[in-house]
């Protein structure tokens, strides 16, 4: 599973995610993180740029991601995303690590 945290600083979750230029992205397998990776993105390819769905863009940096976690998501993007199989969650936790790890507990394996 790939999941992507909205994180400006990449010590806290930040928001809104449609204006984020920067995310973790983490690698989990079996409710384990394997390799977390910092990245930034380029002014088009930040979320409210985006002219094409997430799946349609196969050389942005976040296509492919399961999951996207931030500390505020748009009602649209929400939307859009969950309605290309991409599950999202607003969270008022601040730790990236700690809401990835709590998510992956709360998963079907």
């Amino acid at each position: 599973m790939k999941i992507a945290v909205s994180s400006a600083n990449t010590q806290k979750i930040s928001g809104p995610a449609a204006g984020c230029n920067s995310f973790l992205v983490y690698e989990t397998l079996n409710r384990k993180i394997l390799k977390k990776e910092h990245i930034h993105l380029k002014a088009d390819e930040i979320f409210s740029m985006l002219k094409l769905p997430l799946s349609k863009l196969p050389s942005h940096p976040l296509n492919g991601i399961d999951c996207l976690i931030s500390e505020s998501l748009g009602q649209g993007m929400s939307h859009k995303l969950t309605d290309q199989g991409i599950q999202c969650l607003a969270t008022n936790g601040a730790d990236p690590d700690g809401v990835v790890l709590a998510y992956l507990q709360m998963s079907p394996a």
